[in-house]
């Protein structure tokens, strides 16, 4: 899981747009980092198989959503000391509320997200 380090909400892909969400460990919320090369990675859904994704080909505070991996930037993310960053437009991941987006990074707490290992059964 994905989780936002103030409110602990995580990321959830139970729609096309992805949401923060109470942690229930359902699929929609675990995501399996997948290798991108150097040092950056895909976010893949257990849920659905696509990966986290910036609308609209990566504008600043766009909202986040899964869609079928084709390797380009806007897919691509890399671990910025907490912040989950992609290089194309030089956006983080924030929460603001319920909804994810793509922003600049301003430093500010609601872009602060963890990773939360998950054992199945």
């Amino acid at each position: 899981m994905i989780k936002h380090v103030s409110s602990g909400l995580v990321l959830d892909a139970r729609s096309f747009e992805v949401q923060m969400q109470v942690p229930t460990r359902s699929k929609t919320q675990l995501w399996k980092q997948q290798t991108a090369g150097l040092g950056k990675f895909y976010l893949v859904n257990r849920a659905n198989g696509k990966v986290l994704d910036i609308n609209d080909e990566g504008k600043p505070n766009n909202k986040l959503i899964t869609f079928p991996k084709h390797g380009g930037p806007n897919q691509q993310w890399f671990n910025n000391f907490g912040q989950l960053a992609s290089d194309y437009k030089n956006v983080i991941i924030a929460a603001q509320d319920k909804d994810v987006k793509a922003v600049s990074n301003y430093g500010t707490s609601n872009e602060m997200f963890t990773f939360v290992l998950v054992c199945s059964k």
